[in-house]
């Protein structure tokens, strides 16, 4: 990096060039890498001065110094046969009709409007990932699940995930991301939901510790199309991350929930936006977040409703919960309303656990740790109970270990 803090394209050049080359020359990919690349050139590594990464330094991690081609991992997708589902690495050697027609254009719009430096990483050293298409009027029953397993020594994962949801289908997907210690995890996340459609997409973060995570997601949604977002985050020395849902068509519905619980010095930045382009639109962000140690979490939620956008309805909350006196957690809740014609608002809560109700547990004879274990389950279960059971399951014993070293 230089002393202005653009990117030193030299090493990264020598790692893109053989990147591309191992590309089939005919592949969808050289192109769109190419463009991300000459983004990725353009920009800085994020800094406090920058007004979104003000609460979250990095300039600690040596991003640039993490090599993408020094990871390994065996990755698993447990997917029906009716789902359309590939590799990248598989549709990189051998394009298809449907992957050219239908997610290529949502690439090439991403790399054309991205201004996010993980964005544009991601599109130009993407090293796995996942194509799924529901087709349309389709109900799929079984979860589809995706387990992202990265293996490595201070190297980086970059993979993407790509999700097109056919008119009138139904499906369910969970996403788990997984990494050893002292790496770097950059994840990016397409989805595009088509009349009527409906989605359910879980993400599931509990990386190593001695990690970072950083994921950037964009969500498109036609019209009727209902969309029902879950992100956990557990894991990481760092995490921070961005969902940009765009309600497009009229009479779309977004569904935002999540929780994290940081403990010891873990760091936590989520971020949501819920962006109305369409008329009659409806969306909610509900957001939970535990804090303990010296750990640090930080939540930036905006609403921003398009001049255009008449009778939407949005609202986000986040309340947080502070064990101890040395956590912290940062709640910045927002509106950008360009529409009279509309019903926004937010809330925002932070606390520490309730006296009255410690000590009514402990007065039926449990002590003050499991009474406040058994607080701190309850306090994100109504956030599970819209996450399908054996993902709740799974994060119930996170949690339940989580609450154990506190």
């Amino acid at each position: 990096m230089d002393d202005k803090g653009i990117v030193n394209t030299n090493k990264k050049s020598v790692l893109f060039d053989y990147q591309l080359n191992k590309t089939p020359k005919s592949s969808w990919s050289a192109d769109i890498r190419k463009a991300a690349f000459q983004s990725y050139t353009q920009l800085s590594w994020p800094t406090p001065t920058d007004e979104q990464w003000r609460r979250t330094d990095i300039t600690q991690v040596d991003i640039p110094g993490y090599n993408p081609f020094a990871i390994d991992g065996a990755h698993e997708i447990d997917v029906p046969d009716s789902v359309h589902a590939l590799s990248l690495d598989n549709i990189m050697m051998r394009d298809t009709a449907l992957f050219q027609s239908t997610a290529v254009p949502l690439i090439r719009k991403r790399v054309e409007t991205a201004t996010d430096i993980f964005e544009v990483y991601n599109l130009s050293f993407f090293n796995a990932g996942y194509f799924i298409y529901i087709p349309e009027n389709a109900t799929i029953q079984n979860e589809i699940t995706i387990r992202y397993n990265f293996l490595g020594t201070h190297a980086l994962a970059s993979p993407h995930t790509i999700i097109i949801a056919g008119k009138n289908s139904s499906t369910d997907i969970t996403i788990e991301h997984s990494i050893n210690n002292n790496n770097v995890y950059i994840h990016g996340l397409t989805v595009f939901l088509h009349e009527n459609a409906q989605c359910r997409v879980n993400i599931v973060q509990n990386i190593s510790k001695a990690s970072y995570f950083f994921s950037t997601g964009k969500v498109s949604l036609s019209s009727n199309a209902v969309l029902e977002y879950f992100e956990a985050h557990t894991g990481g020395s760092i995490a921070k991350t961005m969902l940009d849902a765009a309600l497009d068509g009229s009479g779309s519905d977004a569904w935002l929930r999540g929780i994290y619980f940081g403990t010891g010095s873990q760091h936590f930045d989520l971020g949501t936006i819920q962006h109305h382009n369409a008329n009659n639109a409806h969306s909610r962000s509900y957001y939970k977040g535990a804090a303990s140690g010296t750990a640090r979490t930080v939540y930036q939620g905006l609403i921003e409703v398009a001049e255009h956008a008449k009778k939407t309805d949005a609202y986000l909350t986040n309340k947080n919960l502070i064990l101890g006196n040395t956590a912290r957690s940062d709640s910045i809740p927002s509106l950008k309303i360009r529409n009279n014609d509309v019903r926004c608002s937010h809330g925002s809560t932070t606390g520490k656990l309730n006296k009255n109700q410690l000590f009514y547990l402990m007065s039926r004879g449990l002590s003050e740790k499991e009474s406040e274990q058994i607080l701190v389950q309850a306090f994100f279960e109504d956030v599970f109970s819209h996450v399908s059971g054996g993902t709740a399951d799974k994060l119930r014993k996170i949690i339940r270990e989580k609450i154990s070293d506190v």
